[in-house]
């Protein structure tokens, strides 16, 4: 009891859990309990944003229909191909996109022709892209292998509170009969 009163006042109170059998393990419990819900519910809504835009970009009319333009816009740079023939491309990596901005001819960029063209198509385009995507902007700000390993570590910590808990619950039943 002296060593106790020598002890801070913070240091007193957290020093009944240095007694309790295996308490590093019955405090990794209580920290995931109290942070499980919201970890959870944050990573689900995370996911399904994701989840989401990815399904938005594959049903997606209005960016099929972009994409579309850049495929024969872009055969028609590198080709002077105005339909898919033998020869001309079915498709191009994504990250070709932002050339579209910088391949000019006199002072209309390959960007400004996509943008002309698609408003020409349909006054309302961009209004129609955007609904069709609503879940892109938010989705766009993940970084996928964050995502992953977030996801991973949850399940992590959450496969390690199970056999902790089942530990425990194994520990008392053992004292239970040995009373």
């Amino acid at each position: 009891s002296d060593a106790l009163d020598q002890l801070r006042d913070v240091e007193q109170k957290v020093m009944p859990f240095c007694t309790l059998p295996q308490s590093a393990a019955r405090l990794r419990l209580m920290k995931l309990a109290a942070t499980h819900s919201a970890t959870h519910a944050n990573l689900m809504r995370r996911s399904c944003a994701v989840f989401h835009a990815a399904q938005e970009v594959c049903e997606s009319r209005p960016l099929r229909m972009a994409m579309g333009v850049v495929l024969r816009v872009g055969n028609f740079i590198n080709h002077g191909a105005k339909d898919l023939r033998e020869g001309t491309f079915r498709s191009f990596g994504i990250e070709s996109l932002s050339t579209l901005s910088s391949f000019k001819t006199g002072s209309l960029s390959t960007m400004h022709f996509l943008c002309l063209t698609l408003r020409l198509s349909d006054a309302s385009y961009l209004a129609v892209l955007r609904a069709s995507l609503q879940h892109v902007p938010e989705a766009a700000k993940e970084q996928s292998l964050v995502l992953k390993g977030s996801v991973d570590a949850f399940s992590k910590e959450v496969n390690l509170a199970r056999r902790e808990a089942e530990r425990l619950a194994s520990d008392e039943v053992s004292k239970d009969r040995m009373s």
